[in-house]
């Protein structure tokens, strides 16, 4: 992770080095689900539970970064492959074929 900001700090020169960043976020996606779950572990299958208070407020924490993660997620790889899709396919020459052009929409 840490990679990747360094790499993305030093501007729109080093983009074509970070490709991975679709991956690097659905790898924090599931580090959230996979902390809830020890978090779930912690608290209610062994016999020394965290303080309640500190389950609650880390278990709000990971949900908000989750639900924050899969909105990004969302917006910035899902919606924007929608459009570029959509315009492909509205993009016919002549004789009807299809155009392979892609587009960016922000």
């Amino acid at each position: 992770m840490y990679a990747y900001y360094g790499l993305s700090s030093q501007g729109p020169r080093f983009a074509k080095f970070i490709w991975w960043k679709k991956h690097l976020t659905k790898i924090q996606l599931i580090q959230f689900v996979l902390v809830v779950l020890d978090l779930h572990h912690q608290q209610k299958l062994t016999p020394c539970p965290i303080p309640a208070f500190f389950h609650y407020f880390c278990l709000f924490s990971i949900c908000s970064f989750f639900v924050l993660f899969m909105k990004f997620y969302l917006k910035s790889y899902i919606k924007q492959s929608k459009n570029i899709l959509k315009i492909k396919t509205n993009c016919k020459d002549k004789e009807h074929n299809i155009i392979g052009i892609d587009v960016k929409i922000n």
